[in-house]
């Protein structure tokens, strides 16, 4: 993942030594490296280094030849437009990594406030919402996080607020309505997928959660996504 992560930066630094070269007249070039000395090639007064650091450690040099300056004037713009492309470039990667470490601080003071049946909770919310599409029952969910039935039960309602089956006829419910907004979703096979074996059934849960039919929600989507005239 750090390789990664150190290809991309070269390879980053070296689309804006192309976009400093066409800026400055001057020919810039990117190497990869993690040596604290410069190859011998541009070890020369000629050239203008700088190193391009991650975590504390050398991933490479971005150069250019300053000999075709103009005049002093042109090499002290040019020097001051490539530090400012690498100081900008560390400062943002900086940020994003703190980002990054907050953002994983936070879950796991998250998860380490949670009882291990509040983690196995989560998990099965997740479990559910995979497999809408499967035949989700209560027994089989409890299994996957490895609890009782009975007590999973129990636990989902207190937490939740409603019982296993209206939450995932709910969530069921969310997704019919996804689905019919494709017009080449009859109400039968929307039904079918998500494992309603009678349509007629389908339609009284999709009713008691949007207030409406199945058709109806459907032509009135459609009405509100089609092209006004005038």
């Amino acid at each position: 993942m750090a390789e990664n992560k150190m290809d991309n930066r070269i390879v980053f630094f070296s689309s804006l030594a192309d976009v400093f070269s066409r800026a400055t007249g001057l020919a810039a070039t990117v190497i990869n490296g993690t040596d604290d000395r410069l190859p011998d090639c541009y070890a020369g007064a000629e050239f203008f280094s700088l190193p391009l650091v991650q975590s504390n450690k050398i991933c490479g040099y971005i150069i250019f030849d300053h000999r075709a300056a103009t005049d002093n004037n042109h090499r002290s713009a040019a020097i001051r437009l490539l530090h400012f492309i690498v100081s900008h470039y560390s400062a943002m990667e900086e940020a994003e990594e703190e980002g990054a470490s907050l953002a994983r601080q936070k879950s796991t003071f998250y998860y380490a406030q949670k009882s291990p049946h509040e983690i196995k909770l989560v998990a099965a919310l997740r479990y559910i919402d995979e497999h809408l599409y499967d035949e989700l029952s209560l027994e089989s969910v409890a299994a996957h996080v490895c609890l009782s039935a009975n007590y999973f039960s129990r636990f989902f309602k207190k937490r939740q607020g409603v019982n296993f089956k209206v939450w995932v006829n709910q969530k069921k419910m969310q997704r019919a309505g996804e689905l019919l907004g494709d017009p080449a979703n009859s109400i039968d096979s929307v039904a079918r997928k998500l494992q309603f074996a009678q349509t007629s059934y389908f339609c009284r849960v999709f009713r008691a959660a949007h207030r409406t039919t199945p058709q109806s929600f459907r032509e009135r989507n459609l009405w509100r996504s089609s092209p006004r005239i005038g």
